[in-house]
């Protein structure tokens, strides 16, 4: 991906995908951007990976975060797609990182067996499964929490890019934004903020940061914090 696109996944992509791949990772949506892709998209490209004989393994842990997820989940398409496999967890959106809970869904019941013979003989403790039971029924909280997610991230975007930041257009609960400081990361954490300073990521350099969109205290804090620091963006 390439700045240029926005960091959006292009037909590109599709060039890329030939027999000597043996495994792809698509992220959906991104991270660090936080774009999505349609779930008409991912569809052409598991289609692509079906011809090469490339297993296409989506990662749709922050699909819960999206306004209309089912638009951009493929989970419904597994059966069709015996080579698909998507990854799910309940520690983003159910703030559960600690416990680790997540799981795979495929439409091959021998690729799943081959999976699960080199899993731990006990990868899911007693607290993570009953937490994840307990996780299932809050239906008002997902809902709610989406509704959060939306407004904070929607207030963070605009007054980061009326600082003169270049914001990209995130979708999840995480926004990715381009800074002409290098060292913002470094003057934030002097001020008890923390933020992802991204330039160990392929593709990327310094300059380039990720935050995650918090309360509405947490979220003014950083906006107040850095106007006062009079960041400037070119």
């Amino acid at each position: 991906l390439n700045e240029d696109d926005g960091f959006a996944v292009t037909d590109r992509i599709l060039t890329d995908i030939d027999k000597s791949i043996d495994i792809m990772f698509l992220c959906n949506p991104n991270n660090p951007t936080g774009i999505p892709l349609s779930r008409e998209t991912v569809l052409l490209i598991s289609e692509k990976c079906r011809e090469e004989n490339v297993t296409l393994m989506v990662d749709e842990c922050f699909n819960e975060f999206l306004e209309n997820e089912k638009d951009f989940s493929v989970i419904s398409d597994i059966l069709n797609h015996k080579h698909l496999i998507v990854l799910k967890a309940f520690t983003k959106m159910y703030a559960m990182a600690g416990i680790r809970l997540g799981y795979a869904i495929c439409g091959d019941s021998e690729k799943l067996q081959k999976i699960n013979g080199t899993l731990q003989p006990w990868s899911v403790s007693t607290v993570a499964s009953k937490s994840g039971v307990a996780a299932l029924g809050e239906t008002e909280y997902l809902q709610n929490s989406k509704l959060s997610t939306t407004k904070n991230r929607e207030f963070l975007i605009s007054n980061l890019e009326k600082l003169g930041f270049k914001v990209f257009p995130s979708k999840a609960n995480y926004i990715f934004f381009k800074s002409s400081d290098t060292n913002l990361h470094k003057k934030l954490e002097e001020k008890n903020i923390l933020i992802r300073n991204c330039e160990n990521y392929i593709g990327l350099q310094k300059g380039f940061y990720r935050i995650g969109v918090k309360n509405n205290a947490d979220n003014q804090k950083l906006i107040d914090t850095l106007t006062k620091m009079e960041v400037h963006n070119g």
